[in-house]
Formats: structure tokens, C-alpha cells, sequence
């Protein structure tokens, strides 16, 4: 409905503000509702734009699973470098994203830079995903996902019907992803066979050689009623020996998030497909269980599953810097 694409030049503050962008769920081609697109092959220079998100409704009225349309916010940028605002951490600038095939989509490619915080929204009734972010390129991806809650408690297939709450997908070859995800409620995902994780966060290419490195915290969440599959997944699928997931998870608290008892209810680690490291802060694996509210075990049940590639006394990650 609204696409904006900057391939030089510098926007120093858009500002979508009190404003509804809507699908009427009857094309199963409609685009996004809102998109920015920071590209090259325009005048000379790299693109610089900062955005502010606040106090919209994004809507794509979801008909059938067949009939949906694409993405509530979309960000993306090829070079340069884009910073994005959705909500600002208040009641007056949240915004709220219904019915849409994914919530939020934000992705860096080539040797550009994204920065976002996404502070204080609400994500209902999407398809595959409420909030995904993607590092694609050799470049840097830096942000905060806070305070967002995605679905409503005790309604089925309110928060995302087929895919997870928050998807954090490192598949660059170099650079660093770095990512702090606290104070947000992720529930209701899924209950018809075909939901995933509330929280999936992956570090991976197809040849299994990348060397990003990918900085996640993780602390202070609520994720209940999960109901096909895990609560939290954090894998490290690369082999050789480069990439590295450094991660600080803790004071997460879990409610029915295991598949309803099939999956264990968070699972750290990539091994044996995946060698290379995920880091920790703990001790050991006992204590990166507890200090998440559950107990360390292989079994499905309110249980996380720690595999070997996981290593214990590490440096806690970098945090995110402020978002521009």
C-alpha cells in the first residue's frame, strides 16, 4: 500500500504516525502494507533514512490460510544505512499489527547496516510470523525487540498460526548480528499441527562455514501456550569452526510452552548437526535450565534440552547500542 525506496540520498525523519494501512483479504497477492527499501543503483552515495513508527494499525484481514497478505511493516536495506522505531516504549505510540501473513519483517543484505527498536506493540492473528529479523549480507545488524506482546491469552491461534513469534535468522557469511529481546509476551502460537517456536534464533548457512557472530540476550520474557512446539529454540548450525553464538538467557518464564508435553520446552545448542559454539554465562547446564524455570533434560515436558556444542563460563554478549 505504501512503498518508499531510497537509493542515495539522505530522509532524516519519516514519521508515520495515527494512521490505519489495510488489505481486504480477498487477493492472495496483496503486497505489504507499509515498506521502505534502502537500495543501490541510484544517484551517488550510500542511502541513509531514519523512520518512526508510532500509533498505527497495520492490517491485512486474513480470510482463509490460502488468502493473506504479506508483511504489516517492512524494512529492508541493500546499502546504506536504515534505522527503524516501531513504537516508542509508550500507551500513545504502539502500534498494532492484525491479520497480516507477518507482523514485522526487518532485513539487511550486502554490506549495509540496520538498526531497529521495536518497543511496545501488539501482534495478533498473523500468519507465519509476528516479528522477524534477518541478517543476510556481511554487514552489521543491531536492535531491541521490548515489551511487544504477540497473541491474546487463552485464544487459539491468535498470536501466529503457522510460524513463530519472534524469528531471529543469522544466515550471513560474515559480520555480526547483534539483538537484546526482553520484556515481551509471546503466546497462543499455533494448536493445529502446524505452529513452531515462540522465540527461534538461528545462526546458519546452507555450507555450514559462516563466520558471523551473533549477540543475543534474552531475558525477563513470558511465553505460555505453545502448542506445537518449543518455547524457545537457539541453534548454531555452522561446522567450521568460525561463528559463534554468544548468548545471555535467563529470568524467562515458561507456561505450556512444549508442544502440549511432546518437545522439550527449549532447546540450546545445534549439536550434532551443528559444532560450532554457543556461548553462555552459566556454569553449566543445570543452572542455564533453572535460571530459565526449567530443569535439564532431553525429555519432552517442561524441560531444555542443552547439546554439546553449548560452552558454559563464557563473557555475557554485546548489547545492543541505541538505535540512531
Amino acid at each position: 500500500n505504501v512503498f518508499i525506496q531510497n537509493t542515495g540520498g539522505t530522509l532524516t525523519d519519516l514519521v508515520v504516525s495515527n494512521s490505519t494501512f489495510s488489505n481486504n483479504g480477498a487477493s492472495t497477492h496483496a503486497g505489504d502494507e507499509f515498506q521502505i527499501d534502502l537500495t543501490t543503483g541510484g544517484v551517488a552515495g550510500s542511502p541513509t533514512a531514519t523512520v518512526h513508527v508510532t500509533n498505527n494499525t497495520f492490517s491485512g484481514n486474513i480470510s482463509t490460510p490460502a488468502n493473506f497478505t504479506a508483511t504489516g511493516f517492512a524494512g529492508s536495506v541493500d546499502d546504506g544505512t536504515l534505522n527503524v522505531h516501531i513504537g516508542d516504549g509508550t500507551a500513545g505510540g504502539l502500534n498494532t499489527f492484525d491479520s497480516n501473513n507477518s507482523g514485522i519483517t526487518l532485513t539487511q543484505t550486502g554490506s549495509a547496516t540496520l538498526n531497529f527498536d521495536v518497543n511496545n506493540n501488539t501482534l495478533t492473528h498473523n500468519r507465519a510470523v509476528g516479528i522477524t529479523a534477518n541478517h543476510f549480507g556481511t554487514g552489521t545488524v543491531t536492535g531491541f525487540l521490548r515489551n511487544n506482546t504477540v497473541g491474546i491469552q487463552g485464544v487459539q491461534d491468535s498470536g501466529v498460526q503457522i510460524g513463530s513469534g519472534f524469528d531471529i535468522h543469522d544466515e550471513a557469511a560474515s559480520g555480526t548480528m547483534t539483538v537484546s529481546i526482553t520484556n515481551n509476551i509471546i503466546q497462543s502460537l499455533g494448536g493445529d499441527g502446524n505452529g513452531a517456536d515462540a522465540i527461534a534464533i538461528t545462526n546458519g548457512i546452507g555450507t555450514q562455514d559462516s563466520s558471523s557472530i551473533l549477540n543475543a540476550t534474552v531475558t525477563n520474557n513470558t511465553i505460555r501456550d505453545i502448542l506445537d512446539f518449543r518455547g524457545l529454540t537457539v541453534l548454531n548450525s555452522n561446522t567450521a569452526g568460525n561463528s559463534a553464538i554468544n548468548l545471555l538467557l535467563q529470568n524467562n518464564t515458561f507456561s505450556n510452552a512444549d508442544g502440549t508435553g511432546t518437545v522439550t520446552t527449549a532447546r540450546i545448542g545445534g549439536a550434532p548437526a551443528g559444532t560450532d559454539h554457543v556461548n553462555v554465562t552459566q556454569a553449566n547446564a543445570a543452572t542455564l535450565a533453572s535460571d530459565n524455570g526449567l530443569t535439564v533434560s532431553n525429555v519432552p515436558g517442561t524441560t531444555m534440552r542443552v547439546d554439546t556444542n553449548v560452552f558454559f563460563n563464557q563473557a555475557a554478549p554485546l548489547l545492543p547500542s541505541a538505535t540512531p
